[in-house]
């Protein structure tokens, strides 16, 4: 189970950081290369270690998803991007952080909602560390 995942349809890929990779334990060996640069959205330009294949676990499917391992330090374990909340089917919500999406067989609506107390923690480490870097230079 990772927490502080970011839902973000913004994000045309999904990330995981090197910390949390090497929480989980995954062998090196199955890091495939990447040749592509990855553009953050403060246009800082991050070049991926490769990338992982992690089947994720949610609203009741299991979907093997394409993750690119990154060294950068997010306040989040986690990012899934547009790929994945299309796979999902989902309609993300900001407003009231959760995800709507079908069950396998359309008959059910599952929601997965965020946790606002851990909202509220990584938007404040994100806060906390931009100030940081505005005090550098």
């Amino acid at each position: 189970m990772i927490k502080r995942v970011l839902v973000d349809p913004g994000s045309s890929a999904n990330i995981i950081t090197k910390a949390v990779f090497k929480q989980l334990e995954i062998p090196s060996s199955l890091i495939r290369p990447i040749s592509s640069s990855l553009m953050g959205f403060d246009g800082i330009k991050v070049d991926p270690i490769g990338v992982i294949d992690l089947s994720v676990t949610a609203a009741k499917r299991i979907l093997k998803e394409d993750f690119v391992l990154t060294e950068i330090h997010p306040s989040y374990n986690l990012i899934t991007g547009r790929g994945w909340i299309h796979r999902m089917n989902g309609v993300p919500s900001t407003l009231h952080q959760m995800i709507r999406c079908l069950s396998l067989d359309g008959k059910e609506v599952i929601n997965l909602w965020g946790d606002q107390v851990a909202t509220k923690e990584c938007y404040m480490l994100t806060l906390n560390e931009a100030k940081k870097m505005i005090k550098q230079t």
